[in-house]
């Protein structure tokens, strides 16, 4: 089943129908990446090839980073956990989005700015005058041949 949804991509079928001499020699696949079948399931250097398929791959990151053993990884952690067993296309792009949307993982991130302080009321004026505020709205619609307010604040 899992070899045949695989398969479906042109690619991979190229891949793996050619002779392994061709395959070296061509220069837009690694020496390395080696397609195999073994008891029914497509391999790519040594770890499983994950097909297509939406479930399949939400379960596996769901089942890798959602250990209880190791807990809730970070990105790279997750991204190197998987790769041990599985491969996909765009693998990192998807391991990297779950991680983020994770919100167990969200609520215990780590803090990496210094805290803020406490905000503190600014000191009354005792006389009018004193501390005065202003600000210029402008780019306002024309009305009465003006389109600019000036806001003074005692």
């Amino acid at each position: 089943m899992l070899v045949n949804a695989a398969l479906k991509d042109r690619k991979v079928e190229e891949k793996a129908t050619r002779p392994r001499e061709a395959r070296q020699r061509d220069r837009k696949i690694r020496t390395e990446e080696v397609l195999e079948i073994k008891d029914g399931l497509l391999y790519r250097s040594g770890v499983l090839w994950i097909p297509e398929d939406g479930n399949l791959k939400k379960m596996i990151l769901e089942s890798e980073h959602d250990t209880k053993i190791t807990g809730h990884m970070g990105q790279d952690k997750t991204i190197k956990h998987i790769r041990r067993n599985f491969w996909w296309p765009k693998m990192n792009e998807r391991i990297t989005d779950f991680v983020r949307s994770c919100p167990e993982c969200q609520r215990k991130k780590t803090v990496r700015y210094q805290l803020y302080g406490l905000s503190f009321p600014l000191e009354l004026p005792y006389t009018p005058w004193q501390s005065i505020a202003l600000d210029f709205i402008t780019e306002l619609p024309l009305s009465e041949g003006c389109n600019q307010l000036w806001v003074v604040i005692d």
